[in-house]
């Protein structure tokens, strides 16, 4: 058993480097499995495409809600992070 990302929401926090298309960003970033990575030997989810979706934590969270296709009427409340 491990983890495998499937979808990644990052911050604007740190530079991300897609190494196959050789293209480096600094904005709020969106990283996405592809078998394109995977056959190169790249983790699941060393893809991402900017985004300016979202600006917080919650836009996050809510991006990932529509994305992924969660129902939020089943949605739990999420814990306050510690």
């Amino acid at each position: 058993n491990r983890k495998f990302h499937l979808l990644r929401y990052d911050g604007n926090s740190h530079a991300h480097t897609n190494k196959i298309e050789h293209e480096t960003f600094t904005d709020f970033h969106i990283h996405v499995a592809t078998e394109r990575y995977q056959a190169r030997g790249f983790r699941e989810d060393a893809f991402a495409e900017p985004t300016s979706r979202y600006s917080d934590l919650a836009g996050a969270v809510d991006c990932l809600v529509a994305d992924a296709g969660f129902d939020r009427e089943q949605q739990l409340p999420l814990s306050p992070l510690v």
